[in-house]
């Protein structure tokens, strides 16, 4: 993928409402849905190809036309993860489960700035 990709986290999914006339195109769309995230991160995600049609698995291209009702997914890149002074240990790990001791303050997930 891009040198953003250890960043990456679990893939989440959007679905567009039944009325799109609002957005003329995705990129309008995820912008507007996601003010959080900057105009120019969701076209860089559009240009890596991490964007993509929930159905079909194409990559979804920012110029075009949001589809009523289509799902997206898209991979979510975490910036900006603070770093934590203190490590987690595990405790026990086989093939169905892992358990970890970790302070009560570090994040289980990546969750950014």
């Amino acid at each position: 993928m891009n040198d953003s990709s250890n960043n990456l986290v679990n893939k989440s999914t959007v679905a567009l409402p039944g009325d799109v006339e609002a957005w003329p195109i995705l990129l309008d769309f995820f912008a507007a849905c996601f003010p959080h995230i900057n105009r120019e991160t969701w076209q860089r995600r559009f240009d890596n190809g991490e964007i993509r049609d929930a159905q079909t698995s194409l990559i979804a291209r920012a110029d075009e036309p949001p589809r009523a009702h289509a799902k997206y997914t898209y991979a979510r890149s975490v910036e900006n993860e603070n770093k934590i002074p203190f490590e987690e240990r595990i405790v026990f790990q086989d093939e169905h489960i892992l358990v970890a001791d970790k302070p009560h303050f570090l994040p289980v997930v990546p969750s950014g700035a």
